[in-house]
């Protein structure tokens, strides 16, 4: 099978993109490097260039090496590049056979730059399930491993439920040979919380296709080099699950509608949601009008339809719960509505002035108001008579009066009733109180939360500047009830650009991109750009290559519009 003009195009440009990684090399840019090397693998798969899928693997192996922390020596360099230029060649002279004594020479030179395969650290001996009846494969695996791994093997999928029930596995291995419903159920039943690894050996695309698809995101080769390093690979697999478990811990929160508006607006005013007392008890951001709707804040009418979803986000430890203060509450029934009645301490009287300035003779204990000390052109005390000659004899100070008695207060007599049961009065000491929290976003996700909610805003604000129309969250098609989304849409003139992010709901994301593909259909001037806040699904990649859409794989926004300056200057 001849190269096509669009895998030769795809496969130079990915491979130019490896050596430039390789210029300066980092983890970072490993990783980078493997995502270029997924793509090359999966589009040779699709059309089945198996000598350069092989030799890519090859390549991907000594990189995950340098992922999981081997030094990259000039050796290691030299054979990456000599890979890479092999590839290059092959596509150049329409080469499609495999050379094996270059596989050969590649496990050589691999092996004897890692002969000591004890130059990484572990942070913890792993307890991994291997599901086989293959009794040679199961004796292969457990001669590769070392002391870290611990291995249990079970020969097929129903005894391993009860197994895995029991027993606190890092990581499950599958040797998968054919599709079935036993280990279809297996896997969609501890794939999202147990890292699984699958055998690829069959070769069989599709039965990979749909593990993935089930929530498999770790195959192994079966070839000599997979299982020479297979210990790499585990530590790798699980070090990598613990990294994203934060991130798949947060996924359902970020993709919720209803949280979605809550934390946005309280990370845009950097303010707590805190109860209130507004004759029923409330939860609310509490802001001035001109800045909520400055900013389209939604989050105090939200709380107000949706009371469980604080409670829940507390619940998950999304939010901090912090008491603040007590409010007083009807000892009857407990409500918050209650009517504060104000009476004379000396008559209970309920009538009475306030003063800003009543005079208090220090001498006698007199009070009364100026006018009362002012005799003529002097002040004396009405009760004692003596004359007052210097203000220091005098204290000011703000105070009642009563207009039954007559007499001066500063705390009036206080007593309560209820307004929603009618129980009182009572007094502070026999009312009941109830707890006042208030509610801060967790330290530990508000980093998170920032670079998810906030992702796009860059992007939003350079593309206003070159006079694109924006939109937000419009629906991918309003001829159809479909559920489908599309974050932002950027319109001039007769040009748009699409913006989608993946959620980790894999049809969701399938359904999104045969609506972009719908969508593109009715115009020339469309340009979608779909962005993956991590690894996307094999599935999903081999889809986008069909359809010809630009990947953004990046969790920065920085990264994000860089990546996107860049493809909208080509096309």
């Amino acid at each position: 099978m001849q190269y096509s003009d669009d895998y030769v195009k795809f496969i130079t440009k990915s491979l130019n993109k490896c050596s430039t990684i390789l210029e300066n090399p980092s983890v970072e840019g490993y990783k980078k490097l493997n995502q270029e090397l997924d793509q090359i693998i999966s589009y040779s798969k699709l059309e089945d260039h198996s000598n350069i899928q092989i030799i890519t693997e090859k390549v991907k192996y000594i990189v995950d090496s340098l992922v999981t922390g081997h030094k990259l020596t000039n050796q290691i360099l030299d054979l990456l590049n000599k890979c890479l230029r092999k590839i290059k060649e092959d596509i150049t002279i329409q080469n499609h056979i495999l050379d094996l004594n270059f596989v050969e020479e590649i496990k050589t030179i691999y092996d004897t730059i890692k002969k000591n395969e004890k130059d990484f650290i572990y942070s913890k001996n792993l307890k991994v399930l291997l599901i086989t009846n293959d009794q040679f494969l199961s004796n292969l695996i457990l001669n590769s491993v070392d002391s870290s791994i611990e291995i249990q093997t079970i020969e097929n999928y129903s005894k391993a439920f009860d197994l895995v029930k029991n027993n606190g596995f890092d990581i499950i291995i599958c040797d998968v040979t054919e599709d079935n419903f036993i280990t279809e159920d297996f896997i969609l039943t501890y794939s999202k919380t147990i890292p699984i690894a699958i055998f690829y050996r069959s070769r069989d695309l599709q039965l990979v296709l749909k593990t993935a698809k089930l929530g498999v995101r770790n195959v192994i080769s079966s070839d000599e080099m997979a299982i020479k390093y297979l210990v790499k690979t585990l530590h790798t697999i699980y070090a990598e699950w613990e990294k994203q478990k934060k991130k798949i811990m947060l996924k359902p929160l970020l993709e919720d509608p209803n949280t979605k508006i809550l934390v946005r607006d309280m990370l845009l005013t950097e303010l707590p949601i805190v109860q209130k007392v507004r004759s029923h008890l409330t939860n609310e951001i509490n802001v001035n009008s001109a800045i909520r709707d400055s900013y389209d804040l939604k989050v105090n009418d939200l709380i107000v339809s949706n009371s469980s979803l604080i409670d829940s986000l507390v619940k998950e430890n999304f939010l901090i719960k912090e008491k603040v203060k007590n409010a007083l509450t009807c000892p009857n029934c407990h409500a918050v509505d209650l009517d504060i009645n104000y009476q004379c301490i000396s008559c209970h009287d309920e009538l009475f002035t306030k003063y800003d300035e009543v005079m208090v003779h220090q001498t006698c204990g007199f009070t009364g108001l100026r006018q009362d000390f002012i005799i003529g052109n002097n002040s004396y005390c009405p009760k004692c008579n003596k004359k007052i000659s210097n203000s220091n004899e005098i204290i000011k100070k703000a105070s009642y009066r009563c207009q039954k008695c007559l007499k001066f207060f500063e705390e009036p007599y206080i007593f309560y009733s209820c307004n929603f049961c009618n129980y009182g009065p009572f007094v502070h000491i026999n009312g009941r109180t109830q707890p006042i929290y208030k509610y801060n976003i967790n330290p530990k996700f508000e980093r998170e939360f920032k670079k998810n909610f906030f992702i796009l805003q860059k992007l939003s604000d350079y593309l206003i500047k070159l006079d694109y129309k924006l939109s937000f969250n419009e629906k991918a098609d309003t001829n159809i009830a479909t559920e489908t989304f599309f974050d932002l849409v950027a319109r001039k003139e007769e040009q748009t650009i699409i913006f989608v992010i993946f959620t980790s709901n894999l049809e969701y994301n399938i359904e999104l991109l045969y609506n972009i593909e719908t969508f593109r259909g009715h115009s020339t001037k469309v340009n979608p750009i779909v962005i993956s806040l991590n690894e996307p699904d094999q599935l999903l990649v081999n889809i986008l290559l069909k359809f010809n859409i630009f990947l953004i794989v990046s969790d920065n926004d920085g990264e994000i519009l860089s990546k996107t300056k860049e493809y909208l200057s080509r096309v």
